[in-house]
């Protein structure tokens, strides 16, 4: 386990307990939802870990959601996994094959979003890393980790999830600097390789 919240929408006397737990060192994910005599109501399996989480007023009538936010193996991406604890079921379908679990019919996520890597992540890493998600006034904000902790990203979606902000922090602008001095990376990072790190993916369910 490594991560919970207890889920209560407003009106509702019955709360839920949305747990996330991962394999120690790879994937699968399993987000399960307990009632409040701890049975399982739902289950959901996720090829990579979500290890972090909150929830979202973006259901009807500003009910919760839940939100998780780690990787998607099979894409390589940093990723938030939006659900709606009252429909939690199914495998993230996945575009590399291999990654996909039998058995499962697909998973039944509001959204799903996808960042994009950057060249130093690229260079030395498997996938970037979604390691944080907050609530703010101004919607949702999400720290996607490149090569390590200091260089990261820092995005804010709205309740649509366009991403209305976006910013590199300054270790990013440092790593990217210390990596073209030693000869790694041929070039200098511009405004529109950070402008292209800004495009976020997103799938929704109907």
């Amino acid at each position: 386990i490594n991560s919970f919240r207890v889920v209560q929408a407003g009106g509702d006397p019955t709360p839920e307990i949305v747990v996330t737990s991962n394999h120690g060192w790879s994937y699968p994910d399993q987000v399960a939802v307990l009632n409040a005599a701890g049975k399982m109501t739902g289950e959901y399996w996720h090829a990579g870990h979500l290890t972090s989480m909150d929830t979202v007023p973006f259901g009807p009538g500003g009910s919760p959601w839940v939100v998780l936010g780690g990787v998607d193996n099979g894409r390589h991406r940093a990723t938030i996994v939006i659900l709606d604890p009252k429909n939690v079921h199914g495998f993230s379908e996945e575009e590399d094959d291999s990654y996909n679990l039998r058995g499962f019919a697909p998973g039944t996520e509001k959204a799903v979003v996808w960042f994009e890597r950057s060249c130093m992540n690229e260079l030395s890493e498997q996938f970037n890393y979604a390691t944080d998600i907050s609530v703010i006034p101004q919607g949702l904000q999400v720290v996607d980790r490149e090569p390590h902790d200091s260089a990261y990203l820092v995005y804010v979606l709205d309740k649509d999830l366009k991403v209305t902000y976006a910013e590199v922090s300054s270790g990013f602008k440092s790593q990217h600097r210390e990596l073209e001095l030693a000869g790694r990376l041929k070039h200098r990072l511009t405004d529109e390789e950070v402008a292209k790190l800004w495009k976020v993916t997103v799938m929704r369910r109907p």
